[in-house]
Order: structure tokens, then sequence, then C-alpha cells
């Protein structure tokens, strides 16, 4: 598409970035194009809260289950000596949710929770870490009473840890396999690792007998503020952070053949966050890592833009201010590919509640 603009009865004609609306404002990007110049705002969405559990929880994941049409959290039930439950929940037509009974799938303390649904089985596959290691399950959901049984738990590492700082699934449908990465700052567990997952339609899992570094080996990172997301074409960036390297930024892009995975070597990457979480923006092509905005109470996030394997950060932008005060915790961001929008939910600490937003992206400004 092209935009033109002029004043005093000159014009240019310039290449658009993205879809422009007549009279809309615009920017020359770096690359000679132009972009619309569009606040990330982020309004509040959420409907009524539910319980899932009548106790405390943590290490709270969820994904939808899409041939079930239904939800499935995964947490450590600290209520109950801290094991791992589940639980199945209902979207009703007024966006409320209806969960059944919690049911334990691991009856000791677990510890960093991940869950996505695998397309290719039709089923939610999880992850969680505990005192013998880090294991991977699917979910098997009878949408008749809303209870869920599992499969198998499998051990997920080879690497001698004990759970994990960062577990991360990941769905490459090019090569229609999972992605399993996960990283560590302790002792048992330093660096970042990734795993293919091959899973059959009954729920087996099996992995290869290796894994792949994606830090480099040599300096033995404290790796933290992991985060990783598909990037489509067979494209999947992982970011992390060195806190043994004065917090500097790191990335690699790794692709699937069959259980092989190919990574780049690491290269400087994002920011460095709290509680950081990607996603790709397919209708910008954009990828998006956001992190809590520290006691501002804003959103701190910045796009990618991959080129082969290579991806190009753009600059740290913050949403809002909508907060005055109060840290921003425990964010988790999601791709809304019908509404073409960032879904966010996290913890304000400042007054301490859970909250919803949403963020429509487009252009580079901030507010």
């Amino acid at each position: 598409a092209w935009a033109s603009a002029g004043a005093g009865g000159n014009s240019v004609e310039l290449v658009a970035s993205g879809t422009l609306s007549d009279g809309q404002t615009v920017i020359v990007t770096s690359d000679g194009k132009v972009a619309g110049v569009t606040t990330v705002g982020l309004g509040i969405t959420s409907s009524s809260a539910t319980d899932i559990n009548s106790t405390e929880t943590a290490w709270i994941s969820a994904a939808y289950d899409e041939n079930t049409e239904r939800v499935l959290v995964v947490y450590q039930d600290t209520g109950n000596s801290d094991y791992g439950t589940a639980v199945v929940g209902t979207v009703n037509s007024d966006n409320t949710i209806t969960f059944g009974t919690p049911t334990v799938f691991q009856s000791s303390q677990i510890i960093r929770t991940s869950a996505i649904y695998h397309p290719g089985i039709q089923k939610v596959v999880f992850s969680y870490g505990y005192s013998s290691g880090m294991y991977l399950r699917t979910a098997i959901i009878d949408p008749s009473n809303n209870t869920v049984t599992f499969g198998s738990g499998v051990s997920a590492s080879i690497t001698s840890a004990k759970g994990g700082d960062t577990q991360i699934l990941v769905y490459d449908d090019s090569a229609e396999k999972l992605i399993y990465i996960y990283a560590g700052r302790n002792p048992n567990l330093r660096g970042v690792y990734a795993r293919v997952a091959s899973i059959t339609d009954a729920g087996a899992i099996t992995f290869p007998s290796s894994e792949v570094r994606l830090s480099t080996s040599g300096n033995d990172p404290y790796a933290e503020a992991t985060s990783a997301a598909y990037a489509g074409s067979g494209k999947t960036v992982v970011a992390w952070v060195d806190k043994d390297d004065s917090y500097n930024a790191y990335y690699s892009t790794i692709t699937v053949s069959g259980t092989t995975i190919t990574a780049t070597a690491q290269a400087t990457g994002p920011m460095w966050a709290q509680y950081p979480s990607m996603v790709y923006h397919a209708e910008q092509q954009k990828l998006v890592l956001s992190g809590g905005g520290g006691s501002t109470g804003r959103i701190a996030y910045k796009t990618g833009t991959i080129s082969g394997t290579t991806v190009t950060w753009g600059n740290t932008i913050y949403a809002g201010p909508y907060r005055t005060s109060g840290e921003t915790a425990y964010l988790s961001s999601r791709y809304d590919s019908l509404e073409k929008k960032i879904v966010y939910v996290y913890r304000q600490n400042s007054p301490s509640r859970w909250e919803a937003a949403e963020a429509t992206l487009a252009g580079e400004s901030s507010v």
C-alpha cells in the first residue's frame, strides 16, 4: 500500500507498513516505510472472578482445549500440601466460568507449571516440576461432566535438575511438534535448553535422547527472565537474561525437523523485564516481549521483527500509566487472533488483586 502526504501543494509517496486509516498520523520507520502512530492502551476488560479452589493456590497455568471447548487450569494447591492439581472449566455465554471438581495429578509438592493446547492430538499438555525433576503430561478432558484424567508423567529433562526456574511449552505448527524449553539459575540447572516432545493421539510422550543448549555453554549462565514465542514459518524465538553477565539479554531462534532442533548462536536480545512474557502478533508480524513495569504499575514492552532467524528489536516502551503505584507482577500474555489484540493477566500488588487487560498494537508510540 502507498501513503501520500503533502503541504502547500507538495506531496510525497511512501510505502505503508500495516494498514493506515484516512487522516491517521504516521511516522517514518527505520526501513523507510510509514506506520500509524497509535497508543498502546490498556483497558481493564475482565469479567467477574470465579474461584477455582477454596484455598490458596500458586504456580498457575491455563490452556483452552479447542476440542472439548473447555479450560484446563493446573496449579499448586497450597491448601493441600502443595500437591499438583487440575480443574476443568466451562466458559458460559455471559463470560463467567463454571468449574468442575479439582483433581490431584501429583501427590507431592510441585512448582513451575506450563500448559498448552496441542492441536495435533487435540489435547492439553502441561509440564511441572517437583522434587525428582521436571515432567510432562497430557490431560484427557471429559466435557460431559468436566472431569479430567491424565497420561503418565514423563521426565522432560536429561540435565540433573530439580524443578526448573522456567518451563515453557511452544507448539510449532510447521513441524507439528511440541517444543519444551527449560531454564534455570540453580547449581543443578544452569543455562537454557530445548527438546522436542513427540506425543501420540493416545497421549504417550517420548523425547529424543539429547537436548539442545541455547545459551553459550562457556559462561554457565545464571538464566532468568526467560520467555519464548512461536513466530510462524517454523521459527521459535527464545529470549533470556544472564544475571551473571550484568543482566544482559540474549536470544536464540530455533527450528525443528523431525525431533531435531537447530538453534542459532545466542545473540544480543531484547531487554531485562520482571515476569517476562512473549507473544507473536500475527497481524503486525511482530514479536512482543512484555514485562512488569516495576513500581510504576505500568507494563513495559519491546517489539521484534524477525527476518530469517535474526530478530531486530525496537525500543522499550511503557504502556500506561494507568496506575500511579503498585508493581505489576506475574504477568502473562496471549495473542487473541480474533480480536487481533494482546490479552494480559497479572497481579497488581497495590492494591493486591488479579486483573486482566488488553492492548492494541500499532506503530511504536507510547503514552
